[in-house]
């Protein structure tokens, strides 16, 4: 008992610190693709046409995470009067626009173009992240901890104290059965492995989670919601977290020298909206977008060797066991 509850150790709390998922993918080829990957094997029900997104667009920083869009819905509108609208050239222009838009005008000279288009990201699995993790951990003592997978060493400071504490730091990745996840080519990230970031695809992750873009949301949800029929994830979208859990592998080690990174998966029910204008202001357009969010959380606390700690579960135990 004394042992497995560590009656030595205090608990101190952890906060996330220097914990960031970056984007670790190249730029992307401008053009129109529905040949490659997930887009040749889509059933008619749904858009057929699959495009690529700017690195800004294929990647987008969120409140506490990131997002990556799987498919995307648009909508334009353009309003004219007068001469503009009596051009056969606005007319044109507004049907070779892609998507083709609807003209339509009016006896009173007015006149509109009005587009939709939906479709879904060329390959969004193999967007590429870098994630870094990090923690802070604030002793009883007032001595402050810094440690992190990019770091060469710990760092303890309290006002003018600072010293380093050298040792590693492994990442495991591990899916929520606790088995061992490849991310990167690989389970386990040492701090070397790790110094410019831990190398992972959004497939990689999804694997790890037990997912697939094109199941039914009805595995992830497991029947507490109905979804219309023929919908899949990468139609619904969903939220990825990475669990970061610190523990120490010694029976007196104060550090932790092993962090377990748990990929879990959630439903997801919200998109992301963006609008602006084109054609200095004379086009409006909206764009709602559905896909993954990639966000983190810390469950851990620093355990160290405490003195007082051990003294005083010393003392409740004698009183429990009743020894005099």
């Amino acid at each position: 008992y004394c042992v497995e509850t560590g009656i030595w150790k205090e608990d101190c709390p952890m906060e996330p610190w220097s914990t960031a998922i970056l984007s670790g993918s190249a730029n992307r080829s401008a053009g129109i693709n529905s040949t490659v990957g997930h887009c040749a094997t889509l059933p008619e029900a749904v858009p057929r046409v699959c495009r690529p997104l700017s690195q800004d667009e294929a990647f987008v920083f969120v409140k506490n995470g990131v997002f990556i869009p799987t498919i995307i819905s648009e909508s334009s509108s353009w309003d004219g009067s007068g001469e503009a609208c009596r051009m056969n050239a606005a007319q044109q222009w507004c049907q070779d626009s892609v998507p083709a838009g609807a003209f339509k005008s009016d006896i009173a000279g007015r006149c509109s173009c009005q587009g939709t288009d939906r479709f879904y990201v060329l390959d969004p699995l193999q967007e590429r992240l870098k994630i870094f993790h990090g923690y802070r951990a604030r002793l009883s003592s007032g001595t402050s901890v810094l440690g992190g997978s990019a770091m060469t060493a710990d760092v303890h400071f309290a006002g003018r104290y600072l010293y380093q504490e050298s040792g590693e730091l492994l990442t495991i990745f591990q899916s929520l059965g606790g088995s061992r996840c490849l991310v990167g080519g690989r389970s386990t990230w040492t701090r070397t492995d790790a110094s410019n970031g831990i190398s992972a695809t959004l497939e990689e992750l999804l694997i790890c989670a037990g997912l697939s873009l094109e199941m039914s949301p009805d595995m992830l949800a497991k029947g507490a919601f109905t979804y219309q029929s023929g919908i899949t994830l990468r139609d619904m979208g969903l939220s990825l977290e990475l669990q970061f859990a610190y523990s120490s592998t010694g029976f007196l080690s104060q550090r932790p020298q092993v962090c377990h990174v748990t990929v879990t998966a959630l439903p997801n029910f919200i998109s992301h909206h963006s609008r602006g204008t084109r054609l200095d202001g004379a086009m409006r357009w909206t764009r709602e977008a559905n896909g993954v969010v990639l966000t983190t959380v810390l469950h851990s606390t620093y355990q160290r060797f405490h003195l007082p700690t051990l003294v005083n579960s010393l003392v409740n135990l004698f009183v429990i066991m009743q020894i005099p």
